[in-house]
């Protein structure tokens, strides 16, 4: 049987305008998540070093490639992701982005073996997905183990299908060195994830995630700027509230560019220009004004030049630039300008983009150690 999906994108194009269309996709069967049973976990802290280690495997008989090579659920075209989290110890949440590029079938394409990824800057190391057979994540573990985290789960995702696994059955802890389990049943669900993925959060623009349950008013000082990342120089100014999807960070910028960033490190991963030709007629505020709307697997943006545009959140490939209809009295949003705004990311960091009265053409990730107090 074929699913249709019907959602919503709106994009906020001024203070009182916004854009909304209907987008519809075919979509899988429900149940594209699977939990499985985990075979072992094993996280390591090297207090001395910048971060641990972490092995996680599950050799589940019910693994399966989801709808295999070609699909949407294929991370050679579309990525994938590893999440690890947990709600006790030292609360950690943190989403490594896994780009197509690290991707490779196992055998030819088509023949649905498996998968496997590769990567040599990390944070994730390796991957190896076989059907009936293995799960196996190898790569950093950048978090702390003073206190027992126990329980801690692991979500693959491979395009849009997610594997999600619960160790918390016998456990073993050691506090600032590791932690390690054995043998867990599949959990009853995969965790609810935690994207950023619009203006404001959602449709309400209340700015507030109901899934977060680390960061704070008690423990948001804690935090400490991890990364930064230029824009550039000149008119590259940041006024754009960035969205923050499975470990990728979009924001736009006033040189027309929008940028994906690495959520963990920074580093970008790909980007994009409107190559608008008359800048200079924009009023004094061109390029990219607006916050990204990511649904789907396209990144949906408004810019200056009075287009709407929609790319591939996996790689800079323009889906339809522009697309949907084209306006010629697009209103900036420089009146929403004024303050510093913080987001919460899918890996536990915040990323800031600077309002209008702080123009410093810096995109900032921020992470620490959250002390959690009985």
């Amino acid at each position: 049987m074929l699913y249709t999906k019907i959602r919503m994108v709106c994009l906020l194009v001024g203070l009182s305008s916004t854009l909304c269309a209907r987008t519809i996709t075919a979509a899988n069967a429900p149940g594209d998540d699977q939990p499985i049973t985990g075979t072992r976990l094993r996280l390591t802290a090297r207090p001395a070093a910048a971060e641990g280690r972490l092995l996680g495997l599950s050799n589940d008989p019910t693994i399966t490639l989801g709808g295999g090579n070609g699909s949407a659920d294929d991370p050679t075209q579309f990525g994938g992701s590893v999440r690890v989290l947990t709600t006790a110890g030292d609360l950690f949440d943190a989403t490594y982005n896994l780009p197509p590029a690290g991707w490779k079938t196992i055998g030819a394409a088509g023949q649905n073996k498996g998968y496997r990824f590769t990567s040599k800057r990390g944070p994730i190391d390796e991957v190896v997905v076989i059907p009936g057979r293995r799960i196996e994540v190898r790569g950093a573990f950048t978090a702390t183990l003073s206190t027992n985290p126990d329980p801690v789960e692991l979500v693959l995702r491979t395009g849009a299908k997610r594997y999600c696994l619960a160790f918390g059955d016998a456990t073993k802890f050691q506090a600032s060195r590791r932690f390690s389990a054995t043998s867990t049943p599949a959990p009853a669900s995969c965790p609810a994830p935690v994207d950023w993925s619009t203006y404001g959060f959602d449709l309400t623009r209340n700015r507030f995630n109901p899934a977060e349950g680390l960061i704070n008013a008690a423990t948001v000082s804690q935090l400490d700027v991890q990364w930064f990342f230029s824009t550039g120089s000149g008119t590259a100014f940041v006024t754009a509230t960035p969205s923050v999807v499975d470990g990728v960070v979009y924001v736009g910028a006033w040189n027309g560019t929008m940028y994906a960033l690495d959520a963990f490190s920074g580093q970008p991963l790909w980007t994009f220009n409107i190559n608008d030709p008359n800048p200079e007629d924009r009023g004094g505020l061109p390029g990219i004004q607006s916050s990204a709307a990511v649904v789907d697997g396209v990144v949906y943006f408004g810019a200056a030049d009075a287009n709407v545009y929609g790319l591939s959140s996996s790689v800079e490939t323009v889906l339809s630039a522009p697309w949907g209809p084209s306006f010629t009295d697009v209103t900036p949003m420089a009146d929403t300008c004024g303050s510093d705004v913080y987001r919460r990311s899918t890996s536990s960091r915040l990323i800031r983009g600077s309002g209008c009265r702080n123009l410093d053409n810096i995109v900032r990730g921020m992470a620490g150690t959250i002390a959690v107090t009985p």
